[in-house]
């Protein structure tokens, strides 16, 4: 079995759903006592998160810094675990070497295209929403990408902080059910922040789901196991 690498801490609530989310996979997939091989750099997320909105060109050489720390512990296969952040990835120019990055982005994309969506609607903190990068990265694929009204975005954004900093998802699952109902006819909801797969589950909408988490762990404990 091949190492995973985590870039975590970023945040650390979501992060405990990626820990969960790849060894729940291994052990299903080889039985017994197996977990997944993983190496997790959690890192303090306050100097990167505290650039969102005010001084994006600071965040690219932040997490540069960080990626080269968790590259340094030689993991195998390499997962970013933040959706925001695979904007400044973008930006970046590291070379990984024979350690194979699993972008969540492209593996959403293809998740789209291989079960013939044309139509989906993006959730995300307000930048991810509305600046575009994520939104433009999916249309590569063929998909007509959305995002809610204003109002709806900036419900979202009022709440995403609560579930980043560890809040009982339940509390906040009735606003986000109303905030699904509005948006009928699409193919998908895309979760592409890692807080919201905590609280948009089947359970509060029929909404097919798109979890870019999910789909990124599941590439790699492919990749893991191969």
């Amino acid at each position: 079995m091949k190492t995973i690498g985590l870039l975590g801490g970023t945040s650390w609530p979501s992060t405990l759903d990626y820990y969960a989310t790849l060894n729940r996979m291994v052990a299903d997939k080889l039985g017994g006592f197996h977990s997944a091989q993983i190496i997790l750099k959690s890192i303090d997320y306050h100097a990167i998160k505290s650039c969102y909105g005010r001084d994006w060109s600071k965040v690219a050489p932040l997490l540069e810094k960080e990626i080269n720390a968790a590259l340094a512990l030689k993991p195998d296969i390499f997962l970013i675990c933040n959706n925001t952040l695979h904007k400044a990835l973008d930006e970046l120019q590291i070379d990984f070497g024979a350690v194979q990055l699993i972008h969540m982005i492209d593996e959403t994309g293809k998740e789209a295209a291989a079960r013939g969506y044309k139509k989906i609607l993006l959730l995300g903190t307000k930048g991810t929403m509305e600046d575009g990068s994520y939104a433009r990265k999916l249309e590569t694929f063929g998909l007509k990408v959305d995002v809610p009204e204003l109002a709806d975005r900036d419900l979202i954004q009022s709440l995403q902080p609560k579930l980043a900093a560890g809040d009982d998802p339940a509390l906040y699952a009735e606003q986000f059910r109303a905030i699904l109902a509005r948006y009928p006819g699409y193919d998908a909801v895309v979760l592409a922040c890692t807080e919201l797969p905590l609280v948009v589950t089947p359970a509060i909408t029929a909404l097919p789901i798109l979890n870019p988490t999910f789909l990124q762990c599941r590439a790699a404990v492919e990749a893991a196991l191969a």
